[in-house]
């Protein structure tokens, strides 16, 4: 193709020829733009068959940019200007009214001397709409001057799917205030920026009473409907400075930024004085009084960790002491820290003696009902206290550094169960153990599960590890280690998926075959409709990146019904079994098959 093939440059119907005229070089000799295309046919084909916005332009010598010289009719689309008026318009007209005048210098010195470069641009269209979109920019040198390929993309679902998901991970559903993780965010966020003066800030648990209770009498869709009266009346109580979060459950969070202790305990007292009017609940009247815990910086710590756990230890006290109450933290209350130095021991005495045992979970294909995997969940049967579930002694064990032992033990017992199940007959399944970030990312992992597997004699792709959204936030550890474990042939899920923050590009670079809904949104379908309509999107995103989905924490029929119907892949929950021992999960559904 000769250098004169690109037409109407510029939208004045001008040929590459005619353009260069007026472009000369100091010693007079004509500069005529080039293009790398074979035949003008095959430049239009390709642009104008594709699915993102086209835009051509050149940049000479002495660094001029041209107006556009092609673009496609998604280009016209995507901006809202007709060809005729891209064609007379320059790449600065296009972009610098949505960026500033540095972004705008610090992109052209980019395309300048580079010849790749990615951005995301917000374009405003007529109607006032702000359309994201993803530019990928590629510069090919010609012998006097550079052709520009500048792509456009519509990211308006990804973004709008990435919004959902970080208020998934960083504000509660049912209330609407902040979680524990934007809580535990913005009070480091204010102790690393100074924020927050000495000896004037504090953090504030509040426990409602006899929430339990509640829930007993009313059911917890009622119960619920109170937390969510409450959160509004604490909101109402503290002044804007102050951030109020729910932390889960019947306890809510609380940081106020400035402020003596006589205003804290002012401000307490506000909220005493409000709740004491009464909640209405099925046309009767119910009290609800809160217990709170107060830890003041520095003095009673200068991390939001600490002061975290010590307003929670001094909660703890006041719902010992009596209800309604408020205690500040003191170094006197570590009865909580000399509690859990005895669990430490005790689950160190634990690992040595064997004490920890496996039940199993079934999980069930969607549409045949076909049993298709097993999930193994550790239990402590502890000497004195009878048998003790994960939540009570994981963390411990990893703050402790006994996960690991734990662990491979579990991975041990699980999989030998799994080969006794084979011989049984049942062929066709997977084994799903929970991994966490600690055992990931400790210094032997990938050698003890070589090690294992040969040991046991099972096959990798019978193996599923579940990960939680956490790792996420340790990606540089655990990318390679995920790619080594995917090359073993064991498959990888995200468990709890939708209670973290997924970034999109995580789920698509790393070898992650499957995602499991988290039971929370699962427990109001189908009356909820905010759950029903982050499950559908969870559904299609994962099988747009072609992973399965199971659903956890399936109870009733509707349940099953609603998560058949948005085509949910695998089921799991109490209405198909609970889990159980080895013998009990052998007699209920090995032995049936």
């Amino acid at each position: 193709m000769t250098r004169t093939d690109i037409k109407q440059y510029g939208g004045k119907g001008e040929t590459m020829d005619d353009i260069a005229r007026t472009r000369r070089s100091e010693d007079g000799r004509l500069r005529k733009p080039s293009t790398p295309f074979a035949s003008e046919t095959l430049f239009r084909d390709l642009i104008y068959s594709a699915n993102d916005a086209y835009f051509v332009f050149a940049i000479f010598e002495s660094n001029e940019i041209s107006p556009f010289v092609e673009v496609n009719p998604i280009a016209c689309k995507t901006t809202g200007f007709s060809r005729q008026k891209l064609l007379s318009m320059t790449f600065r007209d296009l972009v610098s009214n949505y960026i500033t005048a540095a972004e705008l210098r610090e992109l052209e010195e980019t395309i300048f001397t580079r010849s790749y470069t990615t951005m995301e641009w917000k374009h405003v269209v007529d109607d006032g709409r702000i359309l994201p979109l993803e530019l990928s920019i590629r510069v090919v040198p010609q012998q006097h001057e550079k052709i520009v390929f500048m792509i456009a993309r519509d990211i308006s679902e990804r973004k709008e799917f990435e919004n959902v998901m970080h208020r998934m991970a960083y504000f509660d559903d049912e209330t609407g205030l902040p979680n524990r993780r934007k809580f535990r965010d913005d009070l480091n966020q204010c102790l690393v920026n100074g924020s927050a003066t000495d000896s004037k800030s504090g953090v504030v648990f509040l426990n409602m009473d006899n929430f339990k209770q509640m829930v007993s009498m009313f059911g917890y869709s009622a119960a619920e409907g109170v937390v969510k009266s409450t959160a509004r009346r604490l909101k109402a109580c503290f002044p804007p400075n102050c951030f109020v979060a729910r932390w889960g459950g019947d306890e809510f969070a609380v940081f106020i930024p400035e402020g003596d202790h006589r205003l804290q305990m002012e401000l307490v007292n506000r909220v005493k004085a409000m709740f004491s009017q009464p909640f209405v609940v099925e046309g009767r009247q119910v009290f609800v009084t809160l217990s709170a815990g107060v830890a003041v910086y520095p003095r009673d710590g200068e991390s939001a960790d600490t002061l975290i756990q010590n307003a929670s230890t001094a909660l703890i006290e006041a719902k010992h002491i009596g209800k309604g109450r408020m205690v500040r933290y003191s170094g006197q209350l570590h009865g909580k820290v000399v509690e859990k130095l005895t669990l430490v021991s005790d689950l160190r005495r634990a690992v040595a003696k064997d004490e920890f045992c496996v039940h199993y979970q079934p999980e069930f294909e969607a549409s045949t009902g076909r049993l298709v995997g097993i999930e193994a969940l550790v239990r402590w049967n502890h000497p004195e206290r009878g048998l003790i579930y994960p939540d009570a002694f994981i963390p411990v064990a990893e703050e402790a550094g006994i996960i690991s032992h734990i662990g491979e033990s579990v991975f041990r017992t699980a999989c030998e169960q799994a080969l006794k199940w084979e011989k049984m007959g049942f062929t066709d399944y997977r084994i799903a153990i929970n991994l966490s970030v600690l055992q990931l990312t400790s210094a032997d992992f990938i050698t003890s599960v070589k090690r294992l597997l040969q040991d046991i004699g099972i096959q990798p792709d019978r193996v599923q590890f579940e990960i939680t959204e956490s790792v996420f936030m340790h990606i540089d550890k655990v990318s390679d280690i995920l790619h080594n474990l995917h090359d073993l042939g064991v498959t990888m899920a995200v468990d709890d998926f939708g209670t973290g923050f997924s970034s999109l590009s995580y789920l698509r670079r790393l070898p992650v075959h499957m995602l499991k809904i988290d039971k929370s949104f699962v427990r109001n379908l189908p009356e909820s409709k905010n759950d029903w309509t982050i499950v559908k999107a969870i559904i299609e995103l994962a099988h747009q990146l072609d992973l399965k989905v199971v659903a956890e924490g399936i109870e009733t029929d509707a349940q099953r019904s609603t998560l058949l119907s948005l085509g949910c892949d695998f089921m799991q929950g109490f209405l198909f079994g609970a889990p159980v021992s080895h013998a009990e999960f052998s007699k209920k559904f090995i032995m049936k098959m």
